[in-house]
C-alpha cells in the first residue's frame, strides 16, 4: 500500500508500514546515532536507553510539525557533509569520524553548499534542543523511556497517569 500526502494534510510519502511516526528509517538511524553522542550512554543510560529517537519522531509528527522540513533537510545536509568531507554516508563514520564530523556542525566548519535550508550549526543546536527534551522530559510524550533520567538523578517517580488521564 503506497501512503502518499497531498498538500499540508498529510506530511509522509512511504511504502507499506512503519515503525515510525514520521522520520525514514533512515533518518530514525541517522537521529539515533546522533543522539548517541549528545547523550552518550556510560555508567548511566544515555539517549539509547531513554528512546530519544522516539521522542523526537513523535513529536515531528505532532507538536513539533514546524521543524519537519528542518530535519528532513537538515539530516540530507549531514549525509551530504560526510560524504563530502570523509567520503562516507553518515551512518557509515567511525566514531572518531563521527565525533569529528559534530564538532564542525557544532562551529558551521561545514562545506560551501552543502546547507542549503539553515546553517549546521542551528541544525545541530536543534537536535542539541530535542535529545535534552525527550531525554529529560516527561516518558508520556514518547522520551525518557523507563524514567532512566529521573532515576539517574535521582528523582521521584510519581505516576502521572493518574493526573493526565483523570
Amino acid at each position: 500500500m503506497l501512503v502518499c500526502g497531498a498538500g499540508f494534510f498529510f506530511t509522509r510519502c512511504d511504502k507499506g508500514s512503519s515503525a515510525w511516526n514520521f522520520l525514514t528509517k533512515k533518518q530514525a538511524a541517522q537521529v539515533r546515532l546522533m543522539s548517541s553522542f549528545i547523550i552518550p550512554s556510560d555508567d548511566e543510560p544515555g539517549a539509547l536507553e531513554a528512546n530519544v529517537v522516539g521522542f523526537i519522531d513523535k513529536q515531528l509528527a505532532t507538536n513539533y510539525q514546524r521543524w519537519q522540513d528542518d530535519y528532513r533537510l537538515g539530516l540530507a545536509a549531514a549525509d551530504e557533509t560526510s560524504k563530502k568531507l570523509y567520503g562516507r554516508a553518515l551512518l557509515d563514520l567511525s566514531p572518531e569520524k563521527m565525533h569529528e564530523l559534530l564538532g564542525k556542525f557544532e562551529q558551521n566548519q561545514v562545506p560551501e553548499g552543502t546547507w542549503r535550508h539553515k546553517n549546521a550549526s542551528t541544525f545541530f543546536n536543534l537536535i542539541i534542543d530535542h535529545c535534552l527534551q525527550g531525554f529529560y522530559g516527561d516518558p508520556r510524550h514518547g522520551g525518557n523511556l523507563n524514567h532512566v533520567s529521573y532515576q539517574m538523578l535521582k528523582l521521584e517517580v510519581i505516576d502521572t497517569s493518574l493526573i493526565f488521564n483523570s
